[in-house]
């Protein structure tokens, strides 16, 4: 089960195949997940919040890091 999802809408996210691109520039990232779907992209620049929806339809705020 995926949280605050759905068992119709769980189930196809589980079937699906997705191709995710991913292009950098500096510390500006674009992450795209395609599928046949939905295609979802997140555009964010690191170390900075932002909110995002992963495609669930919910937005949630967070940040990325380089280690």
């Amino acid at each position: 089960m995926i949280a605050g999802v759905g068992t119709i809408k769980a189930v196809a996210i589980k079937q699906t195949k997705p191709d995710i691109v991913i292009e950098v520039n500096g510390d500006q990232f674009v992450i795209q997940t395609i599928t046949t779907l939905k295609t979802v992209k997140v555009e964010f620049e690191l170390g900075k919040e932002y909110e995002v929806d992963p495609g669930t339809g919910r937005k949630a705020k967070v940040s990325f890091y380089l280690l």
